[in-house]
């Protein structure tokens, strides 16, 4: 059996070369006094794993020269594959169209500085998110943000939001973070996006934007923003009807080209499917789901489901009645199987219920029901929903007096 350690020599021979001195270092590593460096660097004592990675992110070593296997230098190198190259049309070693599924086993040694440098640098974040930010802060601890390969849903009942919740996750993420984003909208024109995206970042009331009669202050509001906006990395596609094929293609190009890490799809029941013969819209929406999960994983970034809820939840009475659960997935169980995460967009109000079992105000106020999250924990989160602006926002509310709408069960899924 191979035995792995740490290089010391490298590190004693590294801070001779950057003319460090240890309590330079002493911060990176994480450790507490003068003596426990140099039992470190003797040998005497083993590094914590968190204070390799901190000093190998503070000071950009690659994280390989720090390991010795059998008393040698490891060398890393990719993931090596379990198959012969594939051939296509005679073509020697041309990849086939489904090469990104069958990439064959590779061997866990071979995976793990990656998987220590992602670690890394998420232990380096300042707020413990490893995914995309949502810019809501309580969602985001929750799921850690929207990690790449991710097939998110987000669902919900007409009116309860789901777009302005999706455009205010698209703000926070292109225009605060400059991130690109590719948003496909099957139900409503750019036109239409980009009015409510307007309304959001401007603070101007949605009905004043589709009417042009701003007061003075909104106009300055809109000069003010208008260029933040039209420099966002948004990529708009409104086509009515889009097949998966060509939702895919777009979405291929669209990560290709302009280096695209987030898609929303608004939403899913309104993409096209092959009616073929003698076959149910639960397997047409099934293996819709299943090509999306596909998508995600081929490129490496997260897809976020725009879907309906059936209208179960419309015969339900009572507070707990109209809360939205997994069953109320409209039309097709995949969406919950394929999904990694699925949230619920819930407005009390919108059902004439204004208060909660205690008497306090649930006047525009929204929750956001994390129902299922395969990497992590499930729970609530409860937003401010502007609907004169079309925004969700983060609520502040004092932790000694938290909401009944919000809380954790404290179990992963």
């Amino acid at each position: 059996m191979k035995r792995y350690s740490y290089n010391y020599q490298f590190f004693q021979n590294w801070m001779k070369e950057k003319g460090l001195q240890i309590n330079e270092v002493l911060g990176p590593m994480n450790t507490s006094s003068y003596q426990s460096v140099n039992r470190w660097m003797s040998g005497e004592m083993p590094m914590k794993i968190e204070a390799m990675l901190g000093l190998c992110n503070h000071f950009d070593i690659p994280l390989s020269s720090f390991f010795l296997e059998d008393g040698n230098p490891v060398e890393f190198v990719s993931p090596s594959t379990c198959r012969n190259e594939k051939t296509d049309n005679n073509t020697p070693n041309s990849p086939s169209k489904n090469d990104y599924v069958n990439k064959g086993c590779s061997a866990i040694g071979e995976m793990v500085n990656a998987a220590l440098g992602n670690l890394a640098k998420i232990s380096a974040a300042a707020n413990g998110t490893s995914g995309l930010p949502t810019g809501f802060h309580k969602i985001d601890d929750i799921i850690s943000g929207l990690q790449n390969g991710n097939l998110i849903t987000i669902a919900g009942r007409p009116a309860m939001g789901k777009t302005s919740f999706a455009l205010s996750i698209v703000k926070n993420i292109t225009i605060d973070h400059k991130i690109p984003t590719l948003y496909f909208s099957l139900e409503m024109n750019t036109a239409s996006i980009v009015n409510r995206i307007i309304s959001s970042v401007c603070s101007i009331p949605a009905h004043k934007i589709q009417s042009g009669r701003l007061l003075p202050a909104e106009w300055e509001a809109l000069d003010n923003n208008m260029q933040t906006i039209t420099d966002a990395p948004l990529y708009l596609d409104d086509s009515a009807r889009v097949s998966i094929y060509d939702l895919s293609n777009t979405a291929r190009n669209s990560v290709n080209d302009h280096g695209v890490r987030l898609i929303i799809i608004d939403y899913f029941q309104l993409i096209q499917t092959q009616n073929r013969l003698n076959r149910s819209r639960h397997d047409e929406l099934a293996e819709l789901m299943h090509d999306l999960k596909i998508l995600a994983r081929e490129l490496d970034v997260p897809i976020i489901l725009l879907s309906q809820l059936n209208r179960a939840i419309e015969d339900r009475d009572g507070f707990e009645g109209k809360r939205p659960k997994l069953s109320d997935l409209r039309e097709c169980g995949a969406i919950e199987d394929d999904s990694d995460i699925v949230m619920f967009v819930h407005r009390p109000e919108y059902y004439h219920i204004y208060q909660d079992e205690m008497g306090r105000d649930l006047h525009g106020m929204a929750q956001i029901i994390i129902a299922k999250n395969r990497m992590g924990y499930t729970g609530d989160v409860l937003l401010s929903f502007r609907g004169d602006f079309t925004r969700f926002e983060n609520l502040q509310i004092s932790p000694n007096q938290p909401h009944p709408l919000e809380g954790s069960d404290g179990l992963p899924f």
